[in-house]
């Protein structure tokens, strides 16, 4: 990024938009894991996960 661009902010800005998923997800998926069965949720993950893929064209 310092390549594309010098700017300190532009380079904090690609880095917070790296972490924030990370912020976002981390408490509700640890809430979910303890709330359900983890292997049950994982499997449901997945296929919605695999729906989703096949009902978007074009991008695999």
């Amino acid at each position: 990024m310092t390549e594309l661009s010098s700017s300190p902010f532009m380079v904090s800005m690609v880095q917070a938009a790296t972490a924030l998923p990370i912020f976002l997800f981390a408490l509700p998926a640890g809430a979910l894991g303890d709330l359900f069965n983890r292997r049950k949720l994982l499997l449901w993950t997945q296929v919605f996960l695999a729906a989703v893929l096949f009902l978007l064209p074009g991008f695999y």
